[in-house]
């Protein structure tokens, strides 16, 4: 094994060795080609574009202020984001098999725990994305080029899969008795080894939704900004009687259906806020039939919303909230409607539900920014 690797780091510094030489004298960094990209993912941060910031501080800098996001971003791009984005081109074919695909690599990744050449692939999948784990999110950095270099690592998944399935569908059919199969296939490590994968399995759901609460709450105790959408990703920040996501041209709204709904956020200790609302009302035939909202915090009264109906851009609706108004843990935003409306009054943006569903407005999202002192 060590004299393997030895000779993988040969190969490596004499195909790369030249370059980074090369870089190093016309620069004076050897690195110059990776850390130059900063510059752009800074900007995109909102920070200066043009100080100069090596990767691996740029890495080290979002552990140290932001370690909850820098995880969530860095899981998203190891797993999430370059997967769920290899499978739709095959929907213009079929959409059903393009869910096939989907669900045989993700079976197929797991899978490849149990076999040598398979972990070697998991190996080579997760180095390959590591460089662009963090910067996906920025800017340019999700476009589909910048992972299309794991695509067959993806389709190999997919036909391991099948045939593994296939396999261990023959020798069950040749075998006497099924449950002696299992048996005789089974051993301790099998069972250790899938209670692991069960336990994991039902944590990273929970992780993957309670992720964002804790991002929230990092944010605004640094003095940042925060803001909730109402993605499928945000449903543990909606309670009461909201619709599931929709997009709706290029944003992505619930719709409250019924007169009293909110939405929690988390906070270190209590915090001075701008917050703003970016919502739509029912828009009813006859405008003083339209629904308007009352907007609490902590079951203290902020103000009164009368939404106006804009057909070029949804309305936003900003408040002030002091410190005293909010607390440590838990924060319950009320959004009190004075009544609701059959969808099929509500006009063409809630044509989606179903006709009698009640609605009162359609929110796109919050944003949170904590006042600095």
């Amino acid at each position: 094994m060590a004299r393997m690797a030895a000779i993988a780091a040969l190969v490596t510094a004499a195909v790369t060795g030249p370059y980074v030489v090369s870089c190093w004298l016309a620069t004076g960094d050897p690195f110059y080609a990776v850390n130059y990209h900063t510059r752009y993912y800074r900007h995109a941060e909102g920070l200066r574009g043009f100080v100069p910031e090596s990767a691996t501080h740029f890495v080290v800098r979002q552990f140290q202020t932001r370690p909850i996001a820098a995880v969530d971003t860095a899981a998203g791009g190891l797993f999430s984001w370059p997967f769920s984005s290899k499978w739709s081109g095959f929907r213009p074919w079929s959409p059903r098999l393009a869910t096939l695909l989907r669900w045989s690599a993700a079976a197929g990744l797991i899978v490849f725990l149990w076999s040598a050449n398979g972990r070697l692939l998991l190996v080579l999948l997760l180095t390959a994305l590591a460089p662009y784990a963090l910067t996906y999110s920025l800017g340019g950095g999700g476009a589909w080029r910048f992972s299309e270099h794991v695509y067959p690592i993806y389709l190999v998944a997919v036909g391991f899969a099948w045939q593994r399935a296939l396999r261990a569908a023959f020798a069950i059919v040749r075998a006497r008795s099924t449950w002696r199969t299992w048996g005789a296939l089974l051993t301790r490590r099998h069972v250790i080894v899938g209670a692991a994968a069960t336990v994991i399995a039902a944590l990273v759901p929970i992780a993957y939704y309670a992720l964002p609460l804790l991002i929230t709450r990092e944010a605004l105790a640094a003095s940042d900004a925060s803001t909730i959408e109402a993605g499928t990703r945000e449903r543990w920040f909606f309670t009461g009687a909201w619709s599931e996501p929709r997009r709706s041209g290029p944003v992505v709204v619930r719709a409250a259906e019924a007169t009293e709904t909110g939405i929690r956020f988390a906070l270190q200790s209590p915090t001075a806020l701008f917050l703003t609302l970016k919502m739509d009302p029912a828009e009813t035939a006859d405008p003083a039939r339209q629904p308007w909202v009352t907007v609490f915090l902590n079951r203290q009264r902020l103000g009164e919303v009368r939404l106006t109906r804009d057909p070029t851009r949804m309305g936003a609706y900003r408040f002030q909230v002091p410190a005293r108004m909010t607390r440590a843990g838990l924060n319950a935003l009320q959004l009190v409607s004075s009544h609701t409306v059959p969808a099929r009054e509500g006009g063409r943006q809630f044509a989606w539900l179903a006709r009698d569903a009640p609605v009162a407005f359609r929110l796109w999202y919050v944003r949170l920014v904590a006042m600095t002192q």
